[in-house]
């Protein structure tokens, strides 16, 4: 635990202790467990859709094969599994296809062109709040039926620096602790510009906005410790395609 302080004219000091959790195989290995429990949910849920004649078409938004690679993905049958992502990616083995592309603008494709949408931990990387309700407005209008995952903005733990309630610190305090500590899993910043980058570029959601996103989407929880690191949203598995 290191205590940082920090100054304000006219306003006294103000104190911020964290306590670092550096990345160990003990929490890589907690995180694998937790996403094999979440695949094996979306698993269940896809087997429940019946697409005729043809391999079930899936969108991931954000999708990349290492993601892939670690599941079982066989397990969901004749599929078509469409990557996509602000970066290009390397060829991948069928039946998966590479684009590039950003989840904030679909319009490539058709209304209901996927018999599912997949999304894991990238509706909290794409911006402030009218960029998250792009995302899911695309999501839903792509999708007959889509699977989304997102952190809890009210967990403890910041999941990118594993810094208990660093998350919840304004972005401008942020950015200031990375510039002057090695702040968790995170160099230090010697650009303040890249510091404020860093601090302001993830947003997490609560329940509430969820709801309002997505809703008619069912909302799960992923507990650790009986706290809710995390929420899945599913909608559209129940009908036939």
């Amino acid at each position: 635990m290191f205590t940082c302080s920090i100054t304000h004219a006219g306003m006294g000091l103000l104190s911020v202790s964290f306590t670092f959790m550096p990345t160990s195989h003990f929490i890589s290995t907690l995180e694998l467990r937790g996403r094999r429990k979440r695949f094996a949910q979306f698993v269940n849920l896809a087997l429940k859709v019946t697409v005729r004649h043809r391999p079930t078409r899936i969108l991931d938004v954000g999708g990349t094969w290492a993601y892939w690679s670690q599941f079982d993905w066989s397990r969901l049958g004749r599929v078509e599994v469409v990557l996509l992502n602000v970066f290009p990616q390397e060829p991948v083995p069928p039946p998966f296809t590479v684009v590039v592309g950003d989840g904030r603008d679909l319009s490539r494709f058709q209304d209901g062109e996927f018999d599912i949408v997949y999304s894991n931990s990238v509706l909290s990387l794409v911006g402030a709040l009218p960029d998250q309700e792009r995302m899911a407005r695309e999501v839903r209008r792509v999708g007959k039926s889509y699977f989304v995952q997102t952190p809890n903005r009210r967990f403890i733990i910041d999941w990118r620096t594993l810094v208990p309630f660093f998350h919840l610190l304004p972005p401008a305090l942020q950015a200031w602790c990375f510039q002057r500590f090695r702040v968790g899993t995170y160099p230090r910043f010697k650009n303040g510009a890249e510091a404020l980058h860093q601090a302001s570029r993830i947003r997490d959601l609560t329940a509430g906005e969820l709801r309002a996103l997505f809703p008619d989407a069912t909302i799960t929880r992923e507990r650790v410790l009986g706290l809710t690191k995390s929420f899945s949203l599913h909608s559209g598995f129940t009908q036939s395609h």
